[in-house]
């Protein structure tokens, strides 16, 4: 009997280092050997404090660190796109380019820091697009417009005349989103999504990833400093501390069975109505789409 192809992963980070020169002179060492993998579909969660180092394993893998003369990297980062498998670390400023926002995206914790207040949301959608895929402007428009409403907002031909300051915290998100997903990323990254947004307009959009997520079979690395979000999206989790992985495991073992004491020490903090507001929410039926 023959056995299934193993499946390889879309992305396989192996000794990935971040150095920091400030401006002092000291060197700061904010990621340290890091490896892990993702699979394709898979939703794998980077989780741990402020500083320790999870964002700016997100920001590496961007390439939003290469124009920085300060920062040094180490490591490989072996991405596996349409064209073949490429390392994200040595491939060329042109090559990232084109990778970003077409087969690798990403979502910011702050919208309103990433959305230009000049240009409608419409507008940054369908130049997201433009800037991929070989569309005329109407087309863009019109598949902007798709995802809007695939996004689940309320009114998207009003959200496509919208500036940014004229809707709330969470549509700006879903725009985002709109954005990150507007060329079918194979993997999305998500760095804090969700901490400006209060609990309601939270659970909404880790609802919206799960199913954007399902109906794309997108990868999607999630970054939080929450594990009561981890527990409700992710597949695996990776515990980072002082830029290192401490422990990663399946969620369900890793909630079940910690081994590490700073995982333990996580999960002691993790409020235990979060748990009882979500089983609520579910009993309740769908949330209701914001503005609505």
């Amino acid at each position: 009997m023959s056995m299934a192809p193993r499946k390889t992963p879309l992305l396989d980070v192996q000794d990935l280092s971040v150095t920091f020169r400030l401006k002092s002179g000291k060197v700061v060492d904010a990621v340290r050997d890091v490896s892990f993998s993702v699979m394709p579909g898979e939703i794998v969660a980077l989780v741990g404090e402020s500083g320790s180092g999870k964002s700016t394993i997100g920001h590496a893998l961007m390439g939003l660190l290469r124009y920085d003369s300060n920062v040094t990297m180490k490591g490989r980062v072996q991405f596996e796109t349409r064209s073949g498998n490429q390392d994200l670390l040595k491939i060329s400023d042109r090559a990232m380019r084109k990778l970003r926002g077409s087969e690798l995206a990403m979502i910011f914790q702050e919208p309103m820091s990433s959305l230009n207040p000049i240009y409608t949301i419409g507008s940054q959608i369908a130049e997201q697009i433009l800037a991929h895929q070989k569309v005329s402007k109407s087309v863009a428009r019109e598949q902007a417009l798709d995802l809007l409403s695939r996004l689940g907002l309320p009114n998207p031909a009003k959200t496509m005349q919208s500036y940014p300051h004229q809707i709330s915290g969470g549509m700006r998100q879903r725009a985002m989103i709109g954005m990150a997903l507007s060329c079918d990323p194979g993997l999305l990254i998500a760095d804090e999504p969700t901490t400006a947004l209060d609990v309601t307009i939270q659970a909404q959009i880790i609802d919206l990833l799960k199913t954007l997520q399902k109906r794309t079979k997108m990868a999607i690395l999630f970054v939080t400093h929450d594990l009561g979000l981890v527990a409700e999206i992710a597949d695996r989790a990776l515990v980072m501390n002082a830029g290192q992985v401490v422990e990663q495991a399946p969620v369900m073992e890793l909630f079940n069975d910690p081994k590490m004491p700073y995982t333990k020490a996580l999960l002691s903090a993790v409020p235990r109505l979060r748990a009882f507001r979500r089983k609520s929410a579910d009993l309740s039926g769908p949330l209701p789409v914001e503005g609505t």
